[in-house]
């Protein structure tokens, strides 16, 4: 896993929260 700035990450929860359902998301329709 690649890593990121965390102020990016509290700045941006939701997007994280996000971004990690879709990554689950594609793993379960593939």
């Amino acid at each position: 896993m690649p890593t990121a700035p965390a102020p990016a990450v509290w700045n941006d929860p939701q997007g994280l929260i996000r971004c990690l359902a879709n990554s689950s998301s594609s793993r379960s329709l593939e």
